[in-house]
């Protein structure tokens, strides 16, 4: 039997829970049918764009209501659940968190909306591919966030410390990134042989991933490495 959870939804998710309750209903069946139809899309912005200009959403909504279900289909995966059974207590947690007016129109809203939103969560359809992908981009011990590299010169005194006797040009490689939960950062020592070294590496590495690309695009393979929204 699946562990028993209890869900709880975060407050950045919740504009994409008010446009599902406020909606249309013919707004939302336009944009779920296309998001369960179309292709798979690198950026979740990307989809957005492509629903706005076929459906007439903003692509601000798109983009809440994609993003939300790319979170639902990762649910789905991870405690082996129906997408009816994660809606429900998507509907549960939001009464739990007094979602502004769960208690009255919204609720009733949400019910009667489900079955739109199951169709955008059918198993291999566009929203799981995307989450899926996002879900392997992560699957990481560590997950690098940012770097910067520092170039600066370091003296070399006589005894007395009043008189330079020469200098070193050192680089300092700094690297941001998280840990699970945890943000972390790191400095590392480099010399120019090992700055000419990395470049090299870095620039080999860029034409392996366009080579792959380049096959990938033979094959008619979709290339879904996100580019633009690279959160989870």
């Amino acid at each position: 039997m699946p562990p028993e959870f209890t869900l709880q939804v975060p407050k950045m998710v919740w504009p994409a829970i008010e446009y599902i309750t406020d909606a249309p209903v013919e707004e939302l069946e336009r944009l779920a049918s296309f998001i369960a139809t179309a292709a798979p899309c690198s950026d979740v912005e990307d989809l957005g764009e492509l629903c706005a200009e076929q459906t007439g959403v903003p692509a601000a909504r798109a983009d809440d209501v994609i993003s939300l279900a790319i979170g639902l289909n990762r649910l789905q995966r991870e405690f082996g659940r129906a997408p009816g059974e994660i809606l429900g207590m998507v509907s549960r947690a939001l009464e739990r968190a007094d979602f502004p007016g769960w208690g009255d129109a919204r609720g009733r809203a949400w019910e009667e909306r489900r079955g739109i939103l199951e169709r955008m969560l059918d198993a291999d359809g566009t929203v799981e591919a995307m989450s899926k992908a996002r879900q392997l981009l992560y699957e990481f011990q560590c997950i690098l966030r940012d770097t910067m590299v520092i170039t600066d010169t370091r003296h070399i005194y006589d005894r007395s410390g009043a008189n330079l006797r020469g200098a070193l040009v050192v680089h300092t490689l700094a690297l941001q990134f998280s840990e699970g939960l945890e943000a972390r950062q790191i400095h590392i020592a480099l010399s120019a042989d090992d700055i000419e070294k990395l470049v090299a590496q870095l620039t080999r590495a860029q034409k392996k991933a366009e080579a792959a690309v380049a096959l990938l695009q033979q094959t008619g393979i979709p290339e879904l490495t996100p580019k633009r929204s690279l959160e989870p």
